[in-house]
């Protein structure tokens, strides 16, 4: 009988995935128990990914010498990336297409998925809310910061820093470049160490992650979905032995048997892992074994592992098939079969109405004057009218740049926090993508619009505790406001706020603050640095030292242009302003205060001293007052903290205070 130690390992690994497959039917939700050893397994391939992609393209990059020679080479190589991703993709759509996955299936298992699924699915909508444009993505490609890159785990920066490091060691004399060459391919040899090393865990890493999942989830789902499932594996099927092995038989001029023989230690990890960074390593072991050069496979093999996952595009190609099948959506003409004005589907256009036939929904009508509201049945022409005013809406003139992302949306909801105490006043409402969340919590909600054609989105829902203003909000007076709504409770103020209403509106917070519990504010991310700013930095200003007397002040999150539509040139962050409940220091003339602050800044690059001499106040009292403060007499205004800008505005203006 043969010994444990003498079976390969990729026998190995093959039979801890049976014998997970057996754990978990045998102890079901128990078996979750043996997770963290697949877990730990994970975590030491993964946690050489970055450096071996790194040091693996600078050494394969420097070896090929010649830039001419890495053009070729780089140009081929996304060629028939580009090239493999279409053809699976197409594959995946065309046996998805013929074979009808998602047809015939039950209602009861359909049920069953959408409540597994939901809150998944949720997220992958959110994402790709978020998805960047084109630009975004190959500017982003540059790193500001090599060590945040290579921290943070961003695969084409760090792409991009190994080619470009080793492009560059091609450059510089050959002496030094040996040098640095010797010391990375021992960085390599380390690293690959570590490999082998967590390749003998390998086989009980597998078993531990494959009786987590069939332990935690069953077969149940398999076993319904076995017709999508055999589709997908059907589909890597296929294109493995005839895209493949025609690519590696045509163009590697290798025998496609040898070559499958070699690499399926690296196929089995990928297979059980779903990971290509995790058989990456693997992979740049296996393809030595067929005579690879290092100097090839560590450009081509990191790259793809990162741009050029065919298995990836082959299932979603089958996926959103399946998807659409089972949605009885026709992706074909864009219908689905029930879309019609009587369906629930067929009125998606008129958000917060009934899905019965023949409904007209009853909806609010705006009195543009007094802000008073009657219900009226709507009439079913402005649905035809729709798509005009959408195209009114992104206007330039004032500065609109609407929210899209759904993530955004909902930290800006979780940081307003509308309670049944609260009236939230909303600043900039534009389609009610914020207001009607915050209506079905809040007290009472006063939405601000300027823009006209942006009203009857507003209109489309119900809520007695909504008030529609179609007014400036800088020509707004928050506290008859207030006082017109006979409200008690806290006042809040949220919104998206236009770059050019921002100085102004916070102008606007500044004096209405008496009124004001809390502020969430979605800004341009350099007034957001700009408010929380601390002295001795850039954006520490006479903003930062208003706002934080008298509130706490929070940068939540910085959002990318992406999220808005149209985007802005520009990062935006989302930023709250929590009021204290009394102020840090207690100004007797907060105008001249603001004034006084604005002198000291006026020219940043001067020192303080020479700001302050521009007031009309003596130099003997502006020396006493450094004198009294212990100030350096080349302090600058940036370098002063709250408290001393106070100190030094009651001892200058005392006979005015």
């Amino acid at each position: 009988m043969l010994r444990l130690k003498k079976i390969p390992l990729h026998t190995k690994i093959f039979i801890g995935l049976i014998l997970g497959v057996v754990v978990g039917l045998v102890f079901g939700e128990k078996a979750t128990i043996i997770e963290p050893v697949g877990t730990i397994f994970l975590r030491l391939i993964t946690m050489i990914v970055v450096p071996l992609v790194l040091v693996s393209l600078m050494l394969g990059t420097a070896s090929l010498g010649d830039i001419r020679k890495l053009g070729r080479i780089g140009i081929k190589t996304v060629v028939y990336f580009t090239l493999t991703t279409m053809i699976a993709i197409s594959i995946g759509l065309v046996l998805a297409n013929i074979v009808k996955p998602g047809t015939g299936l039950n209602e009861e298992v359909k049920a069953e998925l959408y409540k597994s699924y939901e809150s998944r699915a949720q997220v992958g909508i959110e994402r790709m809310e978020e998805k960047p444009s084109l630009k975004d993505i190959l500017v982003d490609i540059v790193p500001t910061n090599p060590v945040k890159a290579l921290i943070e785990g961003n695969m084409l920066q760090v792409i991009f820093l190994g080619l470009l490091f080793g492009l560059i060691l091609t450059l510089i004399k050959k002496e030094k470049a040996e040098f640095l060459i010797q010391f990375f391919d021992g960085v390599n040899d380390v690293i690959i160490q570590v490999v082998h090393i967590a390749m003998k865990l390998a086989p009980y890493g597998v078993l531990a992650l494959i009786a987590a999942v069939i332990g935690q989830y069953g077969v149940n789902i398999l076993v319904t979905l076995l017709k999508y499932s055999l589709v997908v594996v059907g589909g890597l099927v296929l294109y493995t032995f005839t895209i493949n092995s025609l690519t590696v038989g045509l163009l590697g001029r290798v025998n496609p048997l040898r070559f499958y023989k070699a690499v399926k230690e690296a196929m089995i990890i990928a297979f059980s892992t779903s990971s290509s960074n995790a058989a990456l390593p693997v992979s740049l072991e296996c393809v030595e074994h067929i005579g690879v050069s290092r100097e090839y496979s560590s450009f081509v093999i990191p790259l793809g592992a990162t741009i050029n996952m065919d298995g990836t595009a082959l299932y979603q190609g089958v996926a959103a098939v399946f998807i659409a099948q089972t949605s009885g959506w026709d992706h074909n003409s864009g219908h689905g079969p029930q879309a019609d004005r009587d369906s629930p589907r067929g009125n998606r256009s008129d958000p917060g109405c009934r899905p019965l036939p023949g409904y007209v929904p009853y909806n609010y009508q705006y009195h543009r004057r007094y802000g008073l509201f009657c219900c009226h049945q709507r009439n079913r022409r402005e649905g035809e009218n729709e798509v005009e005013v959408n195209q009114k809406t992104k206007r330039k003139a004032l500065g609109q740049h609407f929210l899209k992302s759904r993530t955004v949306l909902n930290r800006i909801i979780r940081s307003i926090s509308p309670q049944s105490q609260d009236l939230i006043i909303e600043i900039g409402a534009g389609k009610g993508a914020l207001t009607f969340p915050l209506a079905e919590k809040a007290g009472h909600v006063i939405a601000v619009e300027k823009d006209p054609h942006l009203i009857p989105f507003l209109e489309k829902r119900c809520f007695p505790n909504l008030t529609i203003l179609e007014e400036d909000v800088l020509k707004v007076n928050f506290h008859q406001l207030v006082k017109r709504e006979n409200f008690r409770g806290s006042v809040k103020l949220v919104g998206n706020l236009p770059y050019s209403l921002s100085s102004p509106l916070l102008q606007k917070v500044i004096e209405e603050k008496e009124l004001i519990s809390k502020c969430v504010f979605l800004l341009q991310k350099e007034v957001a640095e700009r408010l929380s700013g601390q002295p001795g930095s850039k954006s520490y200003a006479p903003l930062s030292i208003l706002f934080q007397n008298h509130f706490l002040i929070k940068i939540h999150l910085t959002v990318s242009p992406g999220c808005f539509s149209p985007p802005p040139k520009v990062d935006s962050a989302l930023v709250s302003l929590q009021k204290r409940s009394r102020p840090l220091f207690s100004i007797k003339n907060e105008e001249l205060f603001r004034d006084f602050l604005r002198g000291c800044f006026k020219h940043r690059r001067k020192i303080l001293r020479k700001n302050l001499e521009k007031f009309d106040i003596s130099l003997s009292a502006i020396d006493k007052a450094y004198q009294k403060f212990s100030l350096e007499r080349n302090l600058r205004p940036e370098q002063l903290p709250l408290s001393q800008f106070v100190e030094l505005f009651r001892f200058l203006f005392i006979n005015v205070l």
